[in-house]
């Protein structure tokens, strides 16, 4: 009898190492998938380049555990929604393009996944929300990750505790919230000092207002559209080095609360400033002092900055090709405008480009501004459009 209790033993313990050694971890990723109709699926594309892919997987609708080395593929008999586990080596999700992006409905637990990528994890899975109980311990394993690119992209409903997550290693976090309208987690302590890439990160994640002050942008190199229609966004930003950037363009456009005091930025690697500050009304910084020379896009910097009131003129931007709505409907005053005016028309000709055409809707000058705008269109072939001579 003892020996048959032994043996039963020896058996248990001898099928739960192989099921362990077979699934890779001991915790498995879980999500839940909502199919709607009978005979539903379950789609996922794995990314397999560059990676090996042997996980297991249980579809939480009674059927047996399978082995797979590819993507992830299953049919439901009848709608509901299903609990999924992952165990193994599974390097990544890939939703671009996806049809079934819409079924991916909750993400409950991380588990031990050691993640190779997260391009394109959740992106378009708009109907996703973050049911991860205890976020501060629960994180996804991000040591082989150097990029985010486009991994919450378009996941309106997705918000949550991500501050415990280490992106130490992370290179791109281009398009991360992009479209993610409901996200206002909590950054403050993310390690950004590797990343390169930023442009378009927060773009229309109309909530976010997180606390990024201390961040470390050092090594970023395009900001394109970072903050674009982040609409509650009012984050302190005044330490950030940007030294490196080189496209700043439509970075706070549209950032309806943004004023934070960018005055001591060097922004002297940047080459597109294109609206940077278009329809941003509470924006006022004094950026007087920027180092601006290699700026060769300049068009609708603070087109509609309708609280900017300025003083350019010691600007100097000889390889601009474009200052269309440069000024256009902002605030101006007409003692800032001649100034701006004064300070351009006293530059060496070859610090400020030829033929261009500024956009300077609505603004108006004095007399003696007419005098230095009247410089810089024989001087220069500047065309001014919109402004107008205060009688």
């Amino acid at each position: 009898m003892a020996m048959l209790k032994t043996q039963t033993f020896l058996l248990t313990l001898l099928f739960f190492l192989v099921f362990h050694m077979a699934s890779g971890q001991d915790r498995p990723f879980i999500f839940t998938w909502e199919i709607e109709e009978p005979h539903g699926e379950l789609r996922i594309n794995v990314w397999e380049v560059k990676y090996t892919v042997d996980y297991w997987v249980d579809f939480g609708d009674g059927s047996e555990r399978e082995r797979r080395t590819g993507d992830v593929y299953h049919q439901y008999a009848e709608p509901g929604i299903y609990t999924v586990k992952i165990w193994g080596s599974f390097p990544g999700m890939n939703f671009q393009a996806s049809p079934y992006a819409k079924h991916m409905h909750s993400l409950i637990s991380w588990g031990d996944i050691v993640w190779g990528t997260m391009l394109g994890a959740f992106t378009g899975c708009y109907n996703l929300t973050y049911a991860v109980a205890d976020p501060l311990h629960d994180v996804p394993n991000l040591d082989s990750v150097n990029t985010l690119f486009r991994m919450f992209e378009g996941a309106s409903k997705i918000d949550g505790d991500f501050s415990a997550w280490d992106v130490s290693n992370v290179i791109t976090m281009s398009r991360l919230f992009k479209g993610a309208t409901s996200f206002t987690g909590d950054l403050s302590a993310w390690d950004v000092s590797w990343v390169k890439y930023m442009d378009s990160m927060f773009e229309e994640a109309y909530l976010f207002d997180g606390d990024v002050s201390a961040w470390d942008v050092s090594r970023v190199v395009t900001m394109e559209k970072m903050f674009y229609k982040a609409e509650a966004f009012q984050g302190d930003v005044s330490r950030w080095d940007v030294r490196n950037v080189r496209d700043f363009s439509g970075m706070f456009a549209g950032a309806l609360q943004f004023s934070s005091d960018v005055s001591e930025w060097s922004v002297d690697s940047g080459k597109t400033f294109t609206a940077m500050f278009a329809v941003c009304p509470k924006f006022n910084a004094d950026v007087s002092g920027w180092d601006v020379r290699k700026a060769e896009e300049l068009s609708a910097m603070f087109y509609q900055a309708t609280s900017f009131d300025q003083n350019l003129g010691a600007w100097q931007f000889p390889k601009a090709t474009s200052l269309a709505r440069f000024l256009s409907d902002t605030h101006l005053s007409i003692a800032n405008y001649d100034a701006t005016l004064k300070g351009w028309s006293n530059h060496p000709l070859d610090q400020l480009p030829k033929g261009v055409e500024i956009g300077v809707q609505g603004l108006q000058f004095s007399t003696e501004g007419s005098n230095h705008r009247s410089s810089l269109m024989n001087r220069l072939s500047w065309r001014f459009d919109g402004d107008s001579l205060d009688w």
